[in-house]
């Protein structure tokens, strides 16, 4: 551990552009699925509907994202996606009984919100 603060080597300012342009990138999926979630809200929808996000066992995270009454709810086509790279990085994302789930590794969760926004927005 440096001493003093001249012995710390600071990032270059590139790097750390690159941080905050990445750390920015993953925060508008998070502002898009508020805005989706917000745009069902009608005083009754959310109280039978909704998303859920949470962690398995895995290790890994699931997505289920209710479709019922929504703008989404017949919306076709679909592609159920597999990608499974190795033992902690995969996802998988289907349609299935009025439902949008996914399933990923523990580092996925960004990739599977990103599958079910292109869906959504195609």
């Amino acid at each position: 551990m440096p001493s003093n603060k001249k012995d710390r080597k600071m990032p270059s300012r590139f790097n750390v552009r690159n941080i905050l342009e990445g750390m920015d990138l993953k925060m508008e999926i998070i502002k898009w699925v508020e805005n989706d979630y917000s745009s069902n809200c009608d005083g009754d929808w959310e109280h039978g509907y909704g998303i859920r996000v949470c962690t398995i066992d895995n290790p890994g995270w699931y997505i289920k994202v209710n479709l019922q009454e929504t703008p989404l709810e017949n919306k076709r086509p679909f592609e159920n996606y597999v990608v499974e790279r190795n033992e902690n990085d995969w996802v998988h994302c289907r349609l299935k009984d009025g439902y949008f789930e996914a399933f990923g590794g523990p580092k996925n969760l960004n990739e599977m919100l990103e599958y079910f926004k292109q869906w959504a927005e195609s």
